[in-house]
């Protein structure tokens, strides 16, 4: 691929790059982000080139942010399951040492009859 064709690709990526930025779409609306990519164009190669890593940063942090918020999230889970099961274990527990007594005094009543 000759290099204009190269560097043609990469503006157009770049551009597609930056309409995704969740930072630029917080950050520029409608018209505004269309000026701020016509302004991109006029940058050059260098300028673009830095613009462009920035963006590749701020997706891996993202990326990264996200997976740490679904492992917490996962975690968190987790952890609830595992006290649920316990109480539900310990009710368990508490309810059929209630049943035996309950039954023993009923036995106790039956006798004394």
């Amino acid at each position: 691929m000759p290099a204009l064709a190269k560097i043609q690709t990469a503006k157009i990526d770049l551009i597609q790059m930056i309409r995704n930025s969740r930072s630029l779409k917080a950050k520029f609306h409608g018209k505004e982000m269309e000026e701020y990519i016509e302004k991109v164009k006029a940058m050059s190669l260098e300028e673009q080139k830095k613009l462009y890593e920035t963006l590749i940063q701020e997706q891996k942090d993202f990326e990264e942010l996200k997976n740490k918020g679904e492992e917490i999230v996962s975690n968190f889970n987790k952890s609830t399951q595992e006290i649920v099961n316990k109480v539900i274990t310990e009710s368990r527990t508490k309810q059929k040492a209630l049943d035996e007594d309950e039954a023993e005094n009923i036995l106790k009543k039956l006798e004394n009859v």
